[in-house]
């Protein structure tokens, strides 16, 4: 005997056919915009590390103020006379110049070492990070949502078949489907 397959009336395929379609429409259109805004972050992020590395660059190339120090101190070394070198006096006055020049360099170092990290602590604390990190997981869950959201839909399209099929209220009629 053949098992006898139930028919839906046409105005109920209908309607369940206009839910789908309406359904589907949202779906896709809900990802295209998701999927947009993640493409959006991906320009922001080459952008702000194009931004990023300009700026370090920038701050490499800079001209710190050190030459100008050596090369007053070269002059000066070579103004003294060659056979003055030799006097011991004169040997003093060049090593205490040479200390003068050591700590003026040192603090040239020192207060464009500061500068550096002054401007790494700004880079790594402007929150740019953790703002694009909490887009991106607002994203991607909404993405996660959008798709339970078509499997509950797409259970509640199949339970509303089986319930115009047997007659029966669809929560009756799968109760055992959902227990399991």
């Amino acid at each position: 005997v053949a098992p006898i397959v139930p028919t839906l009336s046409q105005e109920l395929g209908a309607i369940l056919d206009s839910r789908f379609g309406a359904a589907s429409t949202q779906y896709s259109g809900l990802v295209q915009r998701t999927l947009r805004s993640l493409r959006e972050e991906r320009i922001q992020l080459a952008q702000h590390l194009h931004d990023v590395r300009a700026a370090f660059h920038e701050m490499l190339a800079a001209v710190d103020n050190k030459q100008p120090v050596v090369s007053a101190f070269v002059k000066e070394f070579n103004e003294v006379d060659t056979d003055m070198r030799f006097d011991s006096r004169t040997k003093a006055e060049l090593v205490l110049r040479i200390e003068e020049m050591r700590n003026t360099l040192w603090t040239l170092i020192e207060t464009r070492k500061a500068e550096v990290e002054t401007r790494l602590k700004e880079t790594r604390e402007d929150g740019w990070v953790e703002k694009r990190d909490h887009a991106l997981k607002g994203n991607f869950g909404f993405m996660m949502q959008l798709e339970v959201d078509r499997f509950f839909h797409g259970v509640e399209m199949l339970m509303d078949n089986v319930g115009a099929v047997t007659g029966e209220l669809p929560l009756e009629a799968t109760e055992g489907v959902l227990k399991g």
